[in-house]
């Protein structure tokens, strides 16, 4: 079955925690004055398929939606690096655009 499919039937839990995951590293982007990567790094994720980045699996009529562990990870990291104010923002964009090459992204 497809995500679009799982999308529209039965019960989905996880979206609201990758929304909050991936919500808090382009907050961190915005808050630390790299909001500059947000589009480069929205489409070098997002643009991917959906199979790459997330793991879905069916327990009773419950569909559980994860972010794949590099996925979250890269998200993590984000957010982390962002917020870290001893770091140069030069230093933190190629510390975030390091991690999403790494990353496969």
């Amino acid at each position: 079955m497809n995500i679009e499919d799982q999308l529209s039937g039965g019960n989905v839990r996880g979206k609201r925690e990758m929304h909050q995951l991936a919500l808090s590293a382009f907050t961190a982007l915005d808050d630390s004055d790299l909001a500059d990567l947000k589009d480069e790094i929205h489409e070098r994720v997002f643009a991917r398929d959906p199979d790459d980045l997330f793991e879905i699996e069916q327990i009773g009529d419950v569909w559980e939606w994860h972010f794949k562990p590099m996925v979250e990870l890269l998200f993590r990291h984000i957010a982390h690096v962002a917020a870290n104010r001893t770091a140069s923002p030069p230093r933190r964009k190629d510390d975030i655009l390091w991690a999403v090459g790494m990353a496969g992204f």
